[in-house]
């Protein structure tokens, strides 16, 4: 972390305290995940005849009037103190790539290099050559020292002092003003009545704020950020700009509020509140200050009853102009003012940034071009628009949290904002319909109307058929040719079932009440009809988000299909830390599930149909399968763990089960849970068992077969490394079960992932000791494949886990092997007496099924006993 170093600071200096937002850029710092970004960067693209030596001169120069290039941090036991040199001491490099074969390629490789390394420096610049005459003019500040408002500034004044030294003449005077101007204004605000006045507007404003919203599907915040920009063409941004005219508002405040409007459209939310960046300079002479000054504030968007989308930018640029009278104080002390103290306690998550900076630069006689590169990691999503005032269309940036979103997810949420953006301004008048952009997306061929809905609003102008109810009752009588729906599928599965399709069928047996339905049957051939279908997708949007349009199951009839579109439609990683198998209903609990040795939760899926369908079932993965990952034991890896599943309930009583590793750390975390004061409603352990004393391997074919032994394998001569022992267990089928949904090329790049998992999972396996807890555990034990060779590897025999637990086991033994945990008799075995928990703790009479009354009935005497 670059602001814990240490600097040596010449003698020749002037020391400033920091000022507030400096304070809070430096705080945010030390509380951030590793990773976090908090460098900001762009680049100058100029095409044209460039003086090389006249432009690192001008660099010089800037970099020797401009204070921020001369900065160091100096914490103390006072706060944040910024020390300026009396010269720029470092180094401003040309760098040629025109030899390599794409100097483009290369010399952006070497700018995002440049700039998420910490240790180079709070301010660096470089002037890279890709030929004679097309340089890019690179300048990377942290954002303790620059916001992007200052960066315009300083992209200004360089143009200036370059085009003045082109022609020989000596700059002009520098408009920069000194960074103790910004001290001056914020006293002089501190100690005024308009900071009272501005402290009781937001807690007025933002009173009973609702929790922030998101549009992820869950997940843990982490370092680095996802990114997707468009540039709109000029035709489209002109329409925005009329579109602004004719509303009486602002660019800026038609922009916020189409991202609002989006927002709302994905979630629902009516009473939602957004982050916004602003300047926090009152005056213009804190206007012209190149230092970090930047603020946000909150706008509260009242989505309450229908309104057209004019109406929705004229409520957005009253919001806009009030919150900015008020942009002073700072956001930080709102939250404080609101008692939003702790870390996870926020005012908004989500933002949005409009960013109108004059970039119609010229040096001498080229004209500069800029790309915006880095605005620093983001907690959740934020919005970036840009407005260069160079002649070109607006750009459109999504910036997101690695952890909360993909890649795909970041770009489809583009795509459906842009969308968004041409209905607003081709519909001014409109109401706000989620119809039409339903409609708008699918395109379909035929829409389904009532008698009473079947007006061209509603249809969108799409072809419709109406149904009565005497169509409704039933398979549809009246299909016309062309989609009648197809026969029924007679070809059973054979590939194991994704968690997707495991869920689905759940689904559909459900809305359908019919229990024999396969994932290749066709969903209107099994009886279903328009009504049964908009159940379905009610269901399926609450499971997998909002982003799931009726069409979606006319289109994809096949459940197959439609659980493969789901996935599409979700963006869930299927190798991601957190695998929702089902989402819990409301104040439902969920059951965390602990994987294997191998990395993988997906055999959990098989939980979904014997627990309770309003109860969530959540598989924890190993990070190990999408980026490297070593823990020191096992207690590390727990705390990890338990921070996944606290952001998902952060309060218990909480259910856990472990299979063979799993179980492990399952009982790790319980450990973890209790000393922090959470309540463990169960403790299932699957196979799992604690080691002997450590058997040192010392040679790579003994470490193969301990770890054949503590899987319930028996010993196999021909293993001799953790390679070909990593291809064995790739055919077991809950990670047979990836290949198709991953893909071949990305399942092929896991396998030396897998190898490294069985090694670093087994040594911390035979290295921990579990301690002693105060939870029953129900220790399921699999009497198949115990070869002898497991007495010394592991404590198996008997109730191992007596003595790692004051409140006594419950041993199961199940006629099956260590890979059938999961299997149906196994199944059928231990989930009554987790679901006697569930009903213990979280009484549901719903949830509790006739077949097995008289189980649940025995499981909850034997709860009362222990």
């Amino acid at each position: 972390m670059l602001l814990d170093r240490q600097n040596l600071i010449p003698t020749d200096t002037t020391t400033l305290r920091a000022n507030a937002a400096q304070n809070g850029i430096w705080f945010a710092e030390q509380l951030s995940p590793a990773g976090y970004m908090f460098n900001l960067a762009e680049y100058l693209s100029l095409e044209g005849d460039i003086d090389t030596a006249v432009f690192l001169e001008t660099l010089h120069w800037l970099a020797n009037e401009v204070e921020a290039s001369r900065a160091n941090l100096a914490p103390d036991e006072t706060g944040l103190q910024i020390q300026i040199t009396l010269h720029f001491e470092g180094d401003i490099p040309l760098i040629d790539f025109g030899h390599e074969a794409d100097p483009m390629a290369a010399a952006l490789a070497w700018m995002q290099s440049d700039l998420a390394d910490h240790s180079r420096g709070l301010w660096r610049s470089a002037l890279i050559r890709l030929n004679p005459r097309h340089h890019l003019w690179y300048q990377c500040a942290h954002h303790v020292l620059l916001d992007g408002f200052s960066g315009g500034l300083l992209a200004r004044r360089c143009a200036e002092i370059y085009t003045a030294r082109l022609l020989g003449d000596t700059p002009p005077p520098s408009g920069i003003a000194p960074a103790k101007v910004l001290l001056g204004a914020e006293n002089s605000y501190q100690n005024s009545p308009r900071a009272g006045r501005d402290r009781a507007y937001w807690r007025e404003k933002l009173a009973a704020v609702p929790d922030p919203v998101t549009l992820s599907n869950g997940g843990t915040r982490t370092g680095g950020v996802v990114s997707a920009s468009r540039q709109l063409n000029l035709d489209d941004s002109g329409r925005l700009r009329r579109f602004a005219t004719q509303s009486g508002v602002s660019l800026p405040q038609v922009m916020v509020s189409a991202f609002a409007g989006y927002v709302h459209r994905m979630t629902g939310v009516a009473d939602l509140v957004l982050a916004m960046p602003v300047l926090g300079r009152l005056s213009r002479r804190e206007r012209a200050v190149a230092m970090m000054a930047a603020n946000a504030v909150a706008l509260r968007f009242d989505f309450n009853g229908e309104i057209s989308f004019s109406d929705l930018v004229r409520q957005g640029g009253q919001t806009m102009m009030s919150a900015l009278r008020h942009q002073k104080y700072r956001f930080e002390h709102v939250r404080h003012d609101l008692g939003l103290t702790r870390a996870d306690q926020q005012v908004a998550r989500m933002a949005v940034n409009f960013e109108p900076f004059d970039y119609a630069l010229h040096f001498g006689p080229v004209a500069a071009k800029v790309t915006n590169l880095s605005n620093g990691s983001v907690d959740d999503l934020t919005a970036f628009v840009f407005d260069r005032g160079d002649g070109e269309g607006l750009t459109l940036t999504l910036n997101a949290n690695p952890g909360l979103y993909s890649q795909i997810e970041v770009d489809r949420h583009l795509d459906r904002l842009l969308r968004f953006l041409r209905e607003m301004v081709a519909r001014p008048h409109a109401p706000r319909k989620r119809n039409a952009l339903i409609l708008q997306t699918a395109t379909p061929a035929l829409v389904l109307a009532s008698p009473d809905r079947s007006d061209a609003e509603t249809t969108g102008g799409v072809s419709s058929l109406t149904l009565d109810t005497t169509s409704l009752d039933g398979a549809p009588a009246r299909w016309p040719a062309d989609i009648c729906p197809a026969q029924r599928a007679t070809q059973a599965a054979t590939d194991p079932l994704t968690p997707t399709e495991h869920h689905l069928l759940d689904r559909v047996r459900t809305v359908l009440d019919n229990q024999d339905i396969g994932i290749d049957d066709d969903f209107f051939q099994l009886g279903g009809n328009s009504l049964t279908a908009a159940r379905l997708i009610a269901v399926l949007r609450r499971d997998y988000g909002s982003d799931i349009a009726l069409t979606t199951v006319f289109s994809n009839p096949s459940l197959r299909r439609l659980a493969a579109e789901l996935d599409h439609a979700s963006g869930a990683d299927p190798l991601g830390p957190v695998l929702d198998l089902r989402k819990a209903d409301t104040d439902a609990p969920t059951v965390f599930c602990l994987h294997p040795i191998m990395g993988i939760g997906w055999g959990y899926a098989a939980l979904a149909q014997a627990l309770p369908r309003r109860v969530g079932i959540c598989a924890l993965q190993s990070s190990a399968l999408t980026e490297p990952d070593t823990w020191p034991d096992m207690q590390t890896m727990a705390r990890d763990y338990v921070a996944r599943i606290r952001a998902i309930q952060p309060h218990g009583p909480y259910y856990l089960v472990g299979w063979s590793f799993g179980g492990l750390l399952a009982h790790e975390i319980a450990g973890q849970l209790q000393a922090q004061g959470a309540q463990i409603a169960c403790l299932c352990l699957l196979d799992a068992y604690p080691f002997q004393s450590r058997m040192d391997a010392d040679t790579e074919a003994t470490q193969v077969q301990q770890a054949l032994a503590f899987l319930g394998e028996p010993p196999d001569p021909a293993l001799h490394t953790l390679d070909a022992l990593a291809e064995k267990l790739v055919t077991r089928p809950e990670i047979n079960a990836l290949r198709t949904t991953i893909g071949k090329d990305r399942f092929d790049g896991l396998r030396g992932r897998f190898r490294d998992m069985i090694e670093a999972n087994l040594d911390l396996a035979q290295r921990h000791m579990p301690a002693q807890i105060n939870t029953p555990i129900i220790d399921v034990s699999a009497t198949r494949g115990k070869p002898a060779a497991l007495d010394a590897v592991l404590e198996w025999r008997g109730t191992p886990w007596d003595r790692f637990t004051r409140a006594g086991t419950q041993r199961i033994e199940v006629d099956c092997g260590h890979d059938d945990m999961l299997g149906q008799q196994s199944v059928a075995a231990f989930a009554p007496i987790v679901q006697a928990t569930l009903d213990l703790h979280d009484p549901d009479p719903a949830a509790v099924s006739q077949d097995q009354t008289g189980l649940q009935g025995l499981a909850l005497e034997k709860q009362r006993a222990g």
